[in-house]
């Protein structure tokens, strides 16, 4: 497989791969008439590798190559979302890539805002309560109003207007706001609250918001009533001065420790000798999540060179599991008949040219025509299906070195009448 990664050739045969690409008959069309484009998906493949590669250190270094690698994470995970077909994962990659990288906005503890409000107001309790809750990054600071009356002078605002609205101050940029625009205040700075911005400034924009919150603001105490005692608020501070090395626990240092040394004596390093315990050498590193790239290799690729059809004769209909080019169709939306059917099938199936229909009989097709019938609401009975097992080798690997993307013709290996019997 090494081959087709560092030759390039991965790139045209994955963008043009019927199972797993979205597009794959633009890009063969694109490939087949220009060799530039075979190139560039070629390079494409050589700049992965070196994304790969330098991750770790350019995170490192910062800048502009920090830069290089977030913004090419981003444009691939892009590419996996919008070209190829690889299930949730483009989602899960879009999550987890801010998580690692993501530090700054709306995360850091360090750029707080202090909340101002009437400890006395039942309603106020309730909402801080909430602040509180939806606070996970502990941003901000809750400032009673029975507390902080000499801070409130500071700050210029009057502690009757202090008792009617909620106020933020936003203590880096001394940002500040009451009313219907500390809750937009609010939204810009707690991560949580994010999805409700736009929606807030919305209908302020349509004045719907802040008359809405002037009616309740106006009749709160009516509505919900006082307390007669302040309740003390828990919030998340920073404990002054604070840094990560409180985190590291003796029990923590340990542990690594004792991970690394499993590694290191586990790992098989065959250039410089060391094979490592003969028992579990071979999967020592999976163990640790450490292994060899192995994404979008041979065995993916050849996916796309055996597939079926299955056509409801009954419903003079295909059925749609795989369509005669070979992509995908609506019954794809269950795992059970992609995991547990059409990609066996393709699996097991690699590198062999032969009818697979009484192999496969039993084990998949007398399921997908029973499910078929199920979403048309068959009676019970024997229906009549056709099977079409078609067959398109990979492109030549040389060819594609010299950009020239020449596909092999698709073939129908045989094509087999047969029944299924459902009962409802």
């Amino acid at each position: 497989m090494a081959a087709y990664w560092t030759s390039g050739n991965a790139g045209p045969l994955l963008l043009t791969n019927n199972f797993m690409s979205s597009w794959y008959q633009g890009f063969t069309s694109l490939f087949t008439t220009s060799a530039l484009s075979v190139d560039i998906a070629r390079a494409s493949i050589w700049m992965m590798m070196f994304w790969y590669i330098l991750i770790l250190p350019f995170t490192l270094m910062g800048g502009i190559f920090r830069f290089y690698v977030i913004t090419w994470g981003v444009l691939f995970f892009i590419l996996c979302f919008v070209v190829l077909n690889l299930g949730s994962l483009p989602e899960i990659e879009f999550v987890f890539w801010p998580a690692i990288f993501w530090s700054k906005r709306g995360l850091d503890s360090k750029k707080r805002l202090a909340v101002f409000f009437d400890d006395k107001c039942y309603l106020c309790d309730r909402t801080v309560q909430i602040i509180t809750m939806l606070d996970i990054f502990g941003r901000v600071t809750l400032k009673p109003i029975s507390e902080n009356i000499g801070l409130l002078g500071k700050l210029n605002i009057k502690r009757e207007n202090a008792l009617t609205d909620f106020y933020g101050v936003a203590e880096e940029t001394g940002e500040a706001a009451s009313g219907y625009d500390f809750y937009i205040l609010l939204s810009k700075n707690l991560f949580l609250l994010w999805p409700l911005a736009p929606l807030l400034y919305f209908a302020k924009l349509l004045k719907i918001g802040p008359g809405f919150y002037r009616l309740i603001s106006s009749r709160r105490h009516e509505l919900f009533g006082v307390c007669s005692l302040a309740r003390k608020k828990i919030a998340r501070q920073p404990t002054e001065g604070a840094t990560c090395a409180r985190y590291l626990h003796p029990a923590i240092i340990l542990h690594v420790f004792f991970l690394a040394g499993c590694y290191l004596i586990t790992l098989p390093a065959p250039y410089i000798g060391i094979e490592g315990p003969v028992n579990i050498s071979s999967r020592a590193p999976y163990y640790y999540g450490i292994a060899p790239i192995n994404v979008f290799n041979l065995i993916d690729l050849k996916l796309a060179e055996n597939w079926f059809t299955l056509k409801s004769i009954s419903h003079n209909e295909l059925v749609p599991v795989l369509s005669e080019s070979g992509t995908r169709l609506a019954m794809h939306q269950s795992d059970r008949v992609y995991y547990g059917n059409t990609l066996k099938f393709r699996r097991r199936n690699i590198g062999k040219d032969k009818c697979f229909f009484e192999d496969e009989k039993k084990k998949s097709l007398d399921y997908l025509g029973k499910v078929y019938l199920h979403i048309k609401g068959a009676d019970s009975g024997t229906y009549s299906f056709r099977y079409d097992q078609y067959n398109q080798p990979l492109p030549n690997m040389d060819d594609i070195s010299e950009g020239i993307y020449r596909p092999y013709q698709k073939g129908i290996t045989c094509s087999v009448l047969f029944n299924v019997d459902y009962a409802t």
